[in-house]
């Protein structure tokens, strides 16, 4: 071990809103934050 660890977490989830479909990724990797939306129409 050289003492990095690679720590990722990613939650996703969706809900229907109006008719619209919205999915929304948050993806955690070494600290750093990513959260990726898409609408589905």
């Amino acid at each position: 071990m050289d003492g990095k660890g690679n720590f990722r977490s990613v939650i996703s989830m969706s809900k229907i809103l109006s008719g619209v479909r919205i999915s929304t990724k948050r993806i955690v990797t070494n600290g750093n934050k990513k959260i990726s939306t898409v609408f589905n129409y």
